[in-house]
């Protein structure tokens, strides 16, 4: 068993993540591993569904958003989050094909935890997720 596997399964905190991409292969993709180490999940194709998922699900706790999507893009999803009194303090973990210096800089210095581009190391994932967890 890898290292990120077991400090995983042995967190206290509830695990409750929203997966945002409207790649539904990868959501489904995330969904099962993630799964499989006792996170409960939650998908949103759009941004306007995430929106709508964080409203009925209070109590997420780490948000994955893809930057290119149809309806509300990732940027104006990360923008609302962080306007939003309910939703600022929720961390999110940008996991996204488009690489933009200019675009990584802004979500850096506007509050985002980290950036990953696809394909990830689900491992640096993991690592990230318990960071977020353990502290």
């Amino acid at each position: 068993m890898r290292n990120y596997e077991w400090r995983i399964k042995d967190m206290k905190k509830e695990k409750r993540i929203l997966i945002v991409d409207d790649d539904r292969l990868s959501v489904m993709a995330l969904k099962k591993i993630l799964g499989n180490h006792d996170f409960k999940t939650f998908c949103a194709y759009n941004g306007n569904e995430a929106l709508e998922s964080l409203s009925e699900n209070p109590d997420i706790n780490i948000i994955l958003l893809d930057l290119v999507m149809p309806e509300l893009n990732g940027i104006k999803t990360f923008s609302k989050l962080k306007t939003n009194e309910k939703f600022k303090d929720i961390p999110i973990i940008v996991l996204t094909a488009r690489v933009l210096k200019e675009e990584k800089e802004w979500l850096e210095k506007n509050g985002c935890f980290a950036y990953l581009e696809k394909p990830f190391d689900m491992e640096k994932l993991f690592e990230l997720i318990n960071q977020l967890y353990l502290n």
